[in-house]
């Protein structure tokens, strides 16, 4: 598509560090650097609000 001119794509950069977790043994380096991230106040806790 974007070859053919029918669609464009917009890089954005970032310094952020992307985390994923495609298979069962990235759960725990994932976790380990959201608390270290926590604990930096880079985010807050807990990450997610619960409706009610």
């Amino acid at each position: 598509m974007i070859a053919r001119e029918e669609s464009a794509v917009r890089v954005l950069h970032s310094r952020c560090q992307w985390h994923g977790v495609t298979y069962r043994e990235d759960r725990a380096s994932v976790a380990s650097s959201i608390a270290r991230m926590v604990e930096a106040g880079e985010y807050s806790t807990p990450l997610w609000k619960t409706l009610k």
